[in-house]
């Protein structure tokens, strides 16, 4: 797959990457309830653009 810059966080508006964390968060059952506190300025790093969800994703399920 060929790098597209179209696609990186900061290219999409905040208003964009908001609404794709809700339409993740009505897709993804419990990720409301499992982010809490802990989540909550992760999603909000996502949409400014400075974190993908990625690394998001990488931040609340470490792997071990």
């Amino acid at each position: 797959m060929a790098y597209n810059s179209r696609y990186v966080p900061r290219a999409q508006p905040p208003e964009q990457r908001t609404r794709v964390l809700v339409q993740m968060d009505n897709a993804i059952a419990g990720l409301k309830t499992q982010a809490k506190a802990f989540g909550q300025p992760l999603f909000v790093r996502c949409v400014a653009g400075e974190r993908s969800w990625l690394q998001v994703h990488a931040a609340l399920y470490p792997t071990t």
